[in-house]
């Protein structure tokens, strides 16, 4: 009983110290696949986020693929697979070590839509299909403040499905609101 009221004072000192606050990022992820067939893409992503407490929020993110958006057309001539876009919704854990650096964790859900192109030289044509894979997600970063309300973000996310693991490493601007 002693622990249970230990831990509910120090859920509401943690709470009262709340700077509770809203902020966007835009970033560009490189993604990597472990299969074969996915082939590696830059990913154009944005985030919106709350901070609830110094320590905890919540944060919606939206990942397009960068090539496409440039030029148009997919970065595929042959049969082969990438990523279209993603979207997931992650709690973040900051541990707010200085003015200058916040390291983070992520845990959450991703989803991802993923191309797939399917050539076939006999017949010589192609066919699109569309595969959405889907799980729980991870990952970690630091923030590194520019000036008051402006980071740079660098950061890693692992998610799985149907043993495909997607990793991403991103680099991006946070700004507060």
């Amino acid at each position: 009983m002693k622990r249970l009221g230990l831990g509910v004072c120090l859920s509401l000192a943690m709470a009262g110290n709340a700077s509770a606050g809203g902020y966007g990022a835009l970033g560009l992820d490189y993604m990597h696949a472990s299969s074969e067939n996915l082939h590696d893409n830059l990913m154009l992503n944005g985030t919106l986020g709350w901070s609830l407490t110094d320590f905890w929020g919540l944060e919606g993110r939206l990942g397009v693929d960068f090539f496409s958006l440039i030029f148009d057309d997919d970065p595929l001539d042959d049969s082969g697979a990438f990523m279209d876009a993603y979207v997931a919704g992650y709690n973040r854990f900051t541990l707010p070590l200085s003015n200058a650096i916040r390291p983070y964790a992520l845990l959450g859900w991703q989803g991802a839509s993923v191309s797939v192109q399917n050539c076939y030289a006999l017949a010589g044509g192609c066919e699109k299909n569309h595969e959405t894979h889907s799980g729980f997600a991870y990952g970690g970063g630091v923030d590194f403040r520019i000036e008051k309300g402006v980071y740079l973000k660098t950061e890693v996310t692992h998610f799985e499905h149907n043993e495909v693991r997607f990793n991403t490493f991103s680099v991006g601007v946070t700004g507060a609101f």
